[in-house]
Order: structure tokens, then C-alpha cells, then sequence
């Protein structure tokens, strides 16, 4: 983090402020199963052989499977974020007023590693186990994830083929295939 700031005097009633400062942060992500080839060891092909896909579930109620804690953790890299801000005020003292002006700019980034996900995603619904007539009642995701019958299954859209996002940008677009 640096900051910096200057005050000039430009005459006893005028003066101006400048500030400038710049921040940034290294977040570092590893997943518990980072390098433990679990993609492989389950059977899945196509994803990188990274970490433990992230299988969740996702239901409408709780008696449906909602509150079902997810597996996994499918984070990998650093994502640096910080800052660049920058402003300059003016300051005129006429008699007992004075009267103040100025801008102020800031610029944000955030940068999520490209790779977040590419263990994949499997989220698993009730619907699958679901009475046809009631599915907003019935079927348990748990059930379905036993059966293995995934609502829907999800990869990066980086991770496709495309390359990764630059620096100041974040993409949140997947693929996704379901039912």
C-alpha cells in the first residue's frame, strides 16, 4: 500500500490538496484437495485432474435436500485485487466561508483466477426423484446424487478454449448442460 498527498499553498486564501494511493492484495486459493487427482480417482474425464469437483445441492425446500452441505472445493490460484485512487480539492477562505471543491477518482480490479471450477460443477436436484405431479414437494437431491443423475453439470467458460480474462475484467458466463 502506498499513499502520498501534497498540500500547496497557493495564496493565504487558496489552496489545493492532492492525494494519491495505491493498493494491492494477494489472495492465494488451494483447495484441501489441490493435486490429489480426484477427478481421475471418480471416474471423470474432461475437467483437470486438480481438485474435488464441487457437487452441490440444490433444492426448493429443506425437506427436499436444500440445507445439504455442498463437497468440494474447486478453487485453485491467486486473485489479486486492489486499487488506484487519486484526488485533488481546493480550499478558497473568504472572510468566515469557506468554500471547498474537488474530484475524486478511484479504480478497482479484482482478478478471479481463470481456472475457478475447472474440476467441475455437478449440481444435483430433487426433480430426478421427484413424484411428476409434485415436484415442488417431493424428491430429495441427496436421492438423486445416490443415483448419480445430475440436474446439471458445469465447466468455465475459459476453461473451453478461450483465453483468460484480462486484468481489470471478470467473467462469470459458463457452460452448462442439463436437464
Amino acid at each position: 500500500m502506498i499513499r502520498a498527498s501534497y498540500d500547496w499553498t497557493i495564496t493565504p486564501s487558496l489552496l489545493n490538496h492532492f492525494a494519491g494511493g495505491y493498493n494491492n492484495f494477494d489472495n492465494d486459493h488451494v483447495s484441501a484437495s489441490y493435486g490429489q487427482n480426484w477427478p481421475t480417482r471418480l471416474g471423470l474425464t474432461g475437467v483437470q485432474d486438480l481438485t474435488f469437483p464441487d457437487v452441490k445441492f440444490n433444492a426448493g425446500t429443506t425437506a427436499q435436500g436444500s440445507a445439504i452441505t455442498q463437497l468440494g472445493n474447486n478453487v485453485y490460484g491467486d486473485s489479486p485485487n486492489g486499487s488506484y485512487i487519486f484526488a485533488d480539492d481546493m480550499t478558497w477562505i473568504h472572510g468566515a466561508h469557506a468554500i471547498r471543491w474537488g474530484a475524486e477518482i478511484r479504480k478497482y480490479y479484482y482478478i478471479e483466477p481463470w481456472n475457478w471450477g475447472a474440476s467441475g460443477t455437478f449440481q444435483f436436484r430433487p426433480y430426478q426423484t421427484a413424484d411428476p405431479n409434485n415436484q415442488t414437494t417431493t424428491g430429495y437431491t441427496y436421492a438423486s446424487f445416490l443415483l448419480g443423475d445430475v440436474g446439471t453439470a458445469s465447466l468455465p467458460e475459459e476453461y473451453i478454449d478461450t483465453p483468460p480474462p484480462t486484468p481489470g475484467t471478470r467473467r462469470s458466463t459458463s457452460a452448462t448442460t442439463g436437464r
